[in-house]
């Protein structure tokens, strides 16, 4: 074969993989992900886009509760809650807007805001992530610094979580604090709609971003609360500490 010819065969081939990416009724990515959350889990998430929504979903249906002992007595709790649908963040590009469905104690609340454009700052560095080349890109999203890994020959502007925007799938990123990693497994395209139902987005408290700010900062406040509740009378619990593990440390 002329070397002509290798060069054409090489552009059909891959003018051919991104058309079936764009044509295809839906993408779906599965992701590994990692947060820290005072506890490390390490948790399964996949990525779903059609028709210019993106649907990611990240769960863990074990009870990870637990407490522990310190050397002068005192208790220490670390509370998960969990449930069968689990957190979804979903991108509405059509429209511009952000519907997360998450759970506050056994509440499901779901918040409402416009997507945000995310300022990134791409690099010259390139590298492989399984047979696709990767290049990198950094920014500074709700108060966390990220590093992210896209794959321009993968032409869809979506990312795991609410990271989104540059010119190719997101197939890693990570947060400078540790809090947060997603890695690429797999990806596979598929005939069938959003496994998503728009009910899960009506059975939960609607919030906008302000009053989730307000939940948010009262959290463990209100834990202390539920916890005490149960315990027997002349118990006292204090918060010694508060560790900044949400994902987002800022909404502006």
């Amino acid at each position: 074969m002329s070397s002509k010819s290798i060069i054409f065969s090489l552009l059909i081939t891959v003018f051919s993989f991104c058309t079936n990416y764009a044509q295809s009724k839906k993408v779906s990515i599965d992701y590994r992900m990692s947060i820290n959350q005072g506890m490390q889990k390490e948790l399964s998430a996949n990525l779903e886009f059609d028709k210019g929504i993106s649907v990611f979903r990240w769960n863990n249906t074990d009870n990870h509760t637990k407490t522990s002992e310190d050397d002068f007595g005192n208790t220490k709790f670390y509370i998960d809650v969990t449930d069968s649908i689990g957190t979804i963040n979903m991108i509405n590009y059509n429209v511009d807007s952000i519907f997360t469905r998450t759970l506050r104690f056994k509440n499901a609340i779901i918040l409402k805001e416009k997507k945000p454009e995310i300022d990134w700052k791409i690099h010259e560095e390139t590298k492989k992530i399984g047979d696709f080349k990767v290049q990198k890109a950094t920014t500074t999203f709700r108060g966390r610094s990220y590093e992210a890994w896209f794959a321009s020959e993968i032409p869809v502007k979506i990312g795991p979580w609410k990271l989104n925007g540059l010119p190719g799938l997101i197939m890693e990123a990570y947060d400078s604090d540790g809090i947060v990693r997603f890695n690429f497994r797999k990806m596979t395209t598929s005939e069938s709609d959003l496994t998503l139902s728009n009910k899960i987005f009506k059975s939960g408290q609607v919030v906008g971003v302000e009053e989730y700010k307000e939940l948010q900062n009262s959290l463990a406040e209100d834990m202390v609360k539920k916890i005490m509740a149960k315990m027997p009378r002349g118990t006292s619990i204090s918060i010694d500490e508060k560790t900044e593990t949400f994902l987002e440390k800022e909404y502006n």
